[in-house]
């Protein structure tokens, strides 16, 4: 027999296991692909990890914000969000993550944002160069003066970045999929901010086990309800 309490003891199970654990060390590389002050960086989740983002999982990333550092080859506590925690240059305390962003940096983890060159070291670095342009300007760490005042053919290709954001069907319906920000700090209180930068994560398995087993468990009881 179901009973309300069953109901509240899964409903507990699903929030514990839909909350990612804080507080996991990541390592920020160098890449032959970064340029000046942005990505691609190298990040590496050394342990524990956390949900979406295990130990031993790395991925390319670029920085959310423009004025704040990290020193590459240093590990950090991190914490996944949906907004970068200090606002940079372009916002205050916990700034939403643009949609764009997120699209853009979703594409580029696929290889499939048209215009960045993944086939060779060259194309790849110029490519990298402009996206982390698109997304500064897009968090508001850039303004259009400053794009404008880049060198060709960096500038044409930070705006083709922009413009297939602004008409992405992510702009138009708000969402950030599965893109995170990885806000980076260096000591486990997180008050010491480092940097923000972009990652992606997989909901965990058991969350979707537990979602689904409570949506069955709640149709159930409405069912018996209207007997």
């Amino acid at each position: 027999m179901i009973t309300r309490q069953h109901i509240c003891i899964l409903i507990a199970l699903t929030m514990v296991s839909s909350i990612s654990l804080a507080g996991p060390t990541v390592a920020i590389y160098d890449s032959p692909y970064q340029a000046g002050q942005g990505g691609e960086f190298d990040a590496l989740i050394l342990a524990p990890g956390i949900d979406g983002l295990p130990a031993g999982s790395r991925f390319q990333t670029f920085c959310a914000e423009k004025n704040e550092y990290i020193n590459l080859g240093s590990s950090y506590y991190g914490r996944v969000l949906t907004y970068a925690d200090l606002g940079g240059l372009g916002g205050g305390p916990n700034d939403p993550l643009d949609p764009r962003t997120a699209w853009l940096y979703d594409q580029f983890l696929n290889q499939t944002l048209p215009g960045y060159d993944f086939s060779t070291p060259s194309g790849r670095l110029a490519s990298a160069e402009a996206l982390q342009h698109a997304i500064w300007y897009i968090e508001q760490e850039e303004t259009g003066s400053q794009i404008n005042g880049l060198s060709e053919p960096l500038r044409t290709a930070t705006w083709n970045f922009i413009n297939l954001a602004n008409a992405s069907d992510w702009a138009q319906q708000g969402t950030i999929g599965q893109v995170r920000v990885l806000s980076l700090y260096t000591d486990p209180q997180f008050a010491n901010r480092a940097q923000d930068v972009l990652c992606r994560v997989i909901p965990a398995p058991g969350a979707i086990l537990l979602s689904s087993i409570g949506t069955i468990v709640i149709g159930l009881l409405r069912r018996r309800s209207l007997r």
